[in-house]
């Protein structure tokens, strides 16, 4: 599927994914329950996450960075493959499979200063709080990213926040 136009919604249902190429090459993989919104200009590669998680292997295109929108969470690219994930608290969570991305948190009351992510790295940025980053092995990111291979990996969660995820791919509850 190529987009070719400037402005574009994609979304997915529960229990449903998708993959997206759009017109730069850029391969848009959406998670279960997900919308997006695309708008490509010829100064910018500009992408809404309204709800839901997604997972971007950015084209290189020095003239037009790529940013990623979700609350107001900020993630600017500076060459990688990474994923975003809105929460239902309106945290965001970006975990980065490699190269490197820019996540700016406006907090409340301050200016907000970007955090640079690199490969193997997680960052959680709740609203109108300090960005929270965290490393992770390659064993970890994998892990954080096995819904593209349509799995659910757990570990050190509650009952209850097991039951929550898997509700995000299934009207069946637990």
């Amino acid at each position: 599927l190529y987009l070719r136009v400037p402005s574009q919604t994609w979304s997915t249902a529960v229990g449903e994914t998708r993959l997206l190429t759009a017109e730069d090459g850029t391969s848009i993989l959406l998670n279960t329950a997900s919308r997006i919104t695309l708008k490509y200009s010829s100064t910018e590669r500009r992408i809404r996450l309204e709800q839901g998680e997604a997972l971007f292997d950015v084209a290189p295109e020095a003239s037009r960075p790529f940013i990623v929108e979700t609350g107001a969470t900020r993630v600017r690219v500076l060459g990688t493959s990474f994923a975003v994930r809105r929460m239902p608290d309106e945290s965001v969570r970006v975990v980065v499979r490699q190269g490197m991305v820019e996540v700016t948190n406006p907090a409340s009351d301050e200016v907000a200063t970007p955090v640079r992510l690199s490969a193997n790295t997680s960052a959680v940025a709740p609203p109108a709080q300090g960005v929270k980053v965290a490393r992770l092995s390659p064993e970890e990111v994998v892990r954080e990213l096995s819904w593209q291979d349509g799995m659910v990996a757990l570990s050190g969660v509650t009952l209850r926040e097991a039951a929550a995820e898997f509700a995000r791919y299934s009207q069946v509850r637990i």
